[in-house]
This record gives C-alpha cells, sequence and structure tokens, in this order.
C-alpha cells in the first residue's frame, strides 16, 4: 500500500509525502507489478503511439492530396485545411522520431541524442505552433467573414495566403541552425 498525508491544511500549500512506504507482501507482487508495467509501456509506446501516428500521417497526406486537386475550389477554407494537414504531417513525423528514444538500439546513439533535443524537439513545437496559429487565423477569419460580411469578402482569399506566407516564415525563421 501506498501511505501519504492528504489533508486539506498540507494540500493548500504543499503534499506531505515525506512518509511514503511501499509496502510489499512478497516479490510476486513487485515482480508482477514490474512486469505489468513493462506490458503497458511495450503496447503504448512500441505498438499503439506508432500506429496512431502511422494512420494520422497517412490521412493528413491524403488530405493535402485531395485538397489540391485542380477539381477542388480554391477556396480560402481548403488553402487553410490544406496548410493545416501540411504541419499536422510534420509534426507527427517529427513525433514519430521522438519515440524512438524507447528502443535501445537508437536511443543511445550519438546522431540521435545531437538531433532530439536540440533540433527535434524545437522542429515538433514549431510545428504545433503554426497549427495552433492557422487554426486561430481561420477562426477569426470566419468570423470577420459573418460579422462583417462585405468587407470579408473582399479580403478573405488574400488574408488566408498572407496568414499562411507568414506561418512559413515563422517556421522558418524559428528553426535552429545546426553548425
Amino acid at each position: 500500500m501506498l501511505a501519504c498525508n492528504w489533508t486539506w491544511s498540507t494540500y493548500d500549500n504543499e503534499t506531505d509525502c515525506s512518509d511514503v512506504e511501499l509496502v510489499v507482501d512478497d516479490d510476486d507482487d513487485l515482480t508482477d507489478l514490474r512486469h505489468r508495467v513493462e506490458m503497458t509501456r511495450f503496447i503504448v509506446q512500441r505498438v499503439l503511439a506508432p500506429t496512431i501516428i502511422s494512420a494520422g500521417f497517412l490521412a493528413n497526406i491524403l488530405t493535402v492530396i485531395v485538397l489540391t486537386r485542380r477539381t477542388m475550389t480554391r477556396s480560402s477554407t481548403n488553402v487553410y485545411l490544406t496548410a493545416l494537414a501540411i504541419y499536422d504531417a510534420v509534426y507527427l513525423a517529427l513525433a514519430f522520431s521522438m519515440t524512438w528514444k524507447h528502443y535501445d538500439a537508437v536511443h543511445a546513439m550519438p546522431w540521435y541524442v545531437r538531433y532530439q533535443q536540440p533540433v527535434g524537439r524545437p522542429l515538433i513545437d514549431s510545428a504545433s505552433n503554426t497549427a495552433v496559429w492557422l487554426i486561430e487565423s481561420f477562426t477569426i477569419e470566419r468570423f470577420i467573414g459573418v460579422r462583417f460580411p462585405m468587407k470579408g469578402k473582399v479580403r478573405r482569399q488574400t488574408q488566408c495566403y498572407y496568414t499562411t506566407d507568414y506561418c512559413a516564415d515563422v517556421e522558418v525563421n524559428n528553426t535552429p541552425r545546426v553548425t
């Protein structure tokens, strides 16, 4: 059992867990617990994460293919959705490269250590932030289109291209330089 003092008086300041003790009846319980934790980690880190990331990456690529066809209308919605799918695909590809740390053959390699923190993590953050800004600008553009319909129609397409270009510029300019 795990014993910890969870009272309201200590909860307001900090949780006092200095008296934490793990009571294990026998070594079989601890061995079973470790086995369950390792099995859960294996399923989540080596099966579920790559499967979900691969499915999301494939879906984003298909979205880009469909939205960039000539038969699709060139609306601001399609441009925003295409840009969002591209940045989501980049995010998922980079997130997949971060899951390699759970493989013993990869995580200790010098190239992966040099890639993971100084390059991989900022690129992932940049791709996710760009996707968030695209959603934000799409929402603002839709608000303008609904609130001020006559003014929104004139600037909608141009604003969409400028916003996408701005997000791409921010992405490129904030990417760390590897020397």
